[in-house]
């Protein structure tokens, strides 16, 4: 699949999504789903419509796959393991429960107030060290998907962070 390709059809499923209620900023939305599925590329959106690498909890009571990752810990390091995640019938199922996650977690309540504000989005999306976690890890994550939200059109060329 192109990139343009994937955007366009990401971007379609995230108003989907935003019509059924999610909290979510479309734009920064199917930026986000580009980097984290290698624009629609990884085995995990192949196989389970996920677009965002979101694990199945124990509180989960949808459909499941099992893929090998690796994860990080303090005391053991990076290690190989098995993980559990969610699967989904449709990118649009995908996207709604991403906005219901963070419409739920009070962490994201920044990122749900500026809605409306890609920019404002995606920095409340984003860790805040020492108080609370973020969507990811990656200390440049920010800058990223607006770079994919750039280069795209999804937002404007001139846009800058505060």
């Amino acid at each position: 699949m192109l990139q343009s390709d994937f955007i366009v059809m990401a971007f379609k499923a995230t108003e989907e999504a935003v019509s059924k209620g999610a909290p979510i900023n479309p734009a920064i939305a199917a930026a986000q789903a580009a980097l984290e599925s290698a624009y629609g590329n990884s085995f995990l959106c192949r196989e389970a419509n996920n677009l965002f690498g979101i694990k199945a909890g124990k509180a989960w009571q949808g459909k499941v796959i099992e893929l090998p990752t690796k994860e990080f810990d303090a005391a053991r390091g990076m290690y190989s393991t098995v993980a559990r995640f969610r699967k989904y019938d449709s990118w649009a199922d995908c996207f709604r429960d991403y906005g219901e996650i963070i419409g739920r977690l009070s962490w994201y309540k920044d990122a749900v107030v500026a809605k409306d504000d890609p920019v404002g989005f995606i920095l409340g999306l984003a860790a805040k060290p020492g108080r609370e976690p973020g969507w990811a890890t990656d200390p440049r994550y920010v800058e990223k998907v607006l770079s994919v939200a750039k280069r795209f059109n999804l937002i404007s060329a001139h846009t800058r962070l505060p």
